[in-house]
């Protein structure tokens, strides 16, 4: 077990019981015009001109050690309603699902009033405490470095030649490259995931008439999220 995970996770407290919200810039990744995702080696830094960077967003399960996690480009809206509302409901190719009891966000989404206010509306619909993860806490740091690596190794993992690796592809395999690697990196032979149940449908209707179009959540690219990878990718998983 990592340094990362000692931080991270909590014996005995089960799924679902408390996650952390893990919301930032990727310092390697950055997408080009044309929609594809590009590595380098060198650390980008978010503050300089002339790149569209990559934003980052990963929950992780403090119970189980699952982690969901999307990406998309910093310059578009903040949107944590419609990632968490993918991360709780249930999905065909990863465990992870269930509001949890306690959600712990950095500071620096507390202190965000676009996301402080999509976190009040949350709590509005689903009960559910919030916590503070102080910036820079080494609770996130093995998550969000394993979900990156995952983007990087898209191309080998979609077991397609030439494939070229775009934002838009990136969403869309979601739940499957982290689904891949939470249940990789399981402890347990049982699923512990289970018993828990996912939101309520009334929480879905809230959720589908926030978009425009309505549902705008769970449309391309994320419909592959909530309806599953094609079935030869979901054999492979």
């Amino acid at each position: 077990m990592s340094y990362g995970d000692a931080c991270a996770y909590k014996w005995g407290i089960g799924p679902a019981a408390e996650q952390n919200l893990l919301v930032g810039v990727s310092k390697h990744h950055h997408i080009l015009k044309d929609g594809t995702i590009r590595w380098q080696k060198s650390p980008l830094n978010p503050r300089l001109p002339g790149k569209r960077y990559l934003r980052r967003m990963v929950l992780f399960d403090c119970g189980t050690g699952d982690f969901y996690g999307e990406c998309c480009a910093e310059d578009e809206p903040k949107d944590i309603i419609g990632f968490l509302a993918r991360a709780w409901i249930a999905k065909p190719d990863h465990p992870m699902k269930g509001v949890p009891g306690t959600l712990n966000v950095p500071t620096a989404v507390r202190t965000d009033s676009e996301y402080a206010a999509q976190l009040r509306w949350l709590q509005s619909r689903v009960p559910f405490a919030v916590g503070e993860i102080p910036s820079g806490f080494a609770a996130g740091v093995h998550v969000t470095r394993l979900f990156e690596g995952a983007i990087g190794d898209l191309r080998v993992s979609a077991d397609i030649e030439d494939v070229v690796v775009t934002l838009e592809l990136a969403q869309a395999c979601s739940a499957l490259i982290t689904g891949r690697i939470s249940r990789s990196n399981r402890y347990r032979i049982d699923d512990p995931w289970a018993k828990v149940m996912p939101p309520p449908a009334s929480f879905i209707e809230a959720v589908d008439q926030l978009y425009e179009p309505r549902g705008g959540w769970r449309m391309a690219p994320f419909d592959m999220i909530v309806d599953g990878a094609p079935r030869t990718d979901r054999a492979r998983a």
